[in-house]
């Protein structure tokens, strides 16, 4: 575009310096000289450069514009290409196929995440993330070498992801769920350390033989922690009536019961009675007294 104004500026020029020395009392003599002059075979090549010009740049913007669709294309038939691979594998159709260890995968999405340029890319590795972190349970063993087991490096890389796709369509609620169960699962286990009458199974087991996130055995009270990681107000207090319901029908025993939840407890005291419950939140490390004091509360309940 600078090229052909740069040519219309060329013959502007030319056309103003003949007319500047022609006569232009005798203007039909000095148009026909000039239309028989050099001068007029340069501005007629000027201006048919000019048009050449043109389109030829025609041709190279729409060649330009195919290639960036061509390598578009591409770009996503690989990524989707690279995404089918590790679902795949996340997920083998038959028993018989080895999956890739759930840490490689999450890693994997991971990268797809941050590299996919659609929110239909995004929601297919929230997607399969979903199913993957329902297969991984933090299991805490203090005992161990490596506390958080077999399952450490899974919810490690869940973290991640968690990290780097929050607000976004590849973000995954179950996933959030087992970062924050495993997360407050150390704190719990690191208070055992530091007071003895405290001792924890996690996840835990009820006397009915239901599984619970985790069971605190203060004393001779045995207390069920359940984790609720819901962050609508409305909906917390739904879920919790309904667990708590659920955990009260089939208490034949005096077990207490301590929700945890991310924001503040939606539940009233009388509830909370009736249920034989305690409410905290709990949003890291530095709520680990609050969840403690929850759990003596609870095992002091009638």
């Amino acid at each position: 575009m600078l090229a052909v104004c740069a040519l219309v500026a060329v013959v502007t020029v030319l056309l103003t310096l003949s007319l500047a020395s022609a006569n232009l009392e005798n203007a039909g003599q000095w148009s026909r000289d000039f239309l028989r002059s050099p001068g007029a075979a340069g501005v007629a090549a000027v201006i048919a450069a000019a048009i050449a010009f043109g389109g030829i740049s025609s041709q190279v913007a729409v060649s330009r514009g195919q290639l960036t669709h061509q390598e578009e294309t591409a770009k996503a038939n690989s990524w989707w290409s690279m995404f089918e691979w590790a679902a795949d594998r996340a997920l083998p159709a038959s028993r018989h196929d080895q999956p890739l260890p759930p840490s490689v995968t999450i890693a994997t999405l991971e990268r797809l995440a941050d590299e996919a340029t659609t929110e239909i890319q995004r929601t297919a590795c929230a997607r399969v993330i979903d199913s993957l972190s329902e297969s991984i349970t933090p299991a805490i063993d203090l005992t161990a070498s490596d506390p958080e087991g077999k399952t450490g490096s899974s919810v490690r890389a869940l973290a991640s992801y968690v990290a780097t796709s929050r607000d976004t369509a590849a973000s995954s609620s179950i996933a959030e769920g087992v970062v924050y169960e495993n997360e407050l699962a150390k704190s719990l286990m690191a208070l055992a350390w530091r007071d003895p009458t405290f001792s924890f199974e996690w996840p835990g087991m009820l006397y009915d033989g239901r599984e619970a996130d985790g069971v605190v055995n203060v004393g001779q009270r045995r207390v069920v922690i359940e984790i609720k990681m819901v962050r609508d107000a409305n909906r917390l207090r739904q879920v919790s009536l309904d667990v708590l319901r659920r955990l009260r029908a089939r208490n034949q025993t005096d077990e207490r019961y301590v929700l945890v939840t991310p924001i503040e407890p939606a539940l009233t005291e009388a509830e909370a009675a009736e249920y034989s419950a305690v409410a905290v939140r709990w949003q890291g490390p530095q709520d680990a007294s609050a969840v403690k004091d929850a759990i003596e509360r609870a095992a002091r309940l009638p």
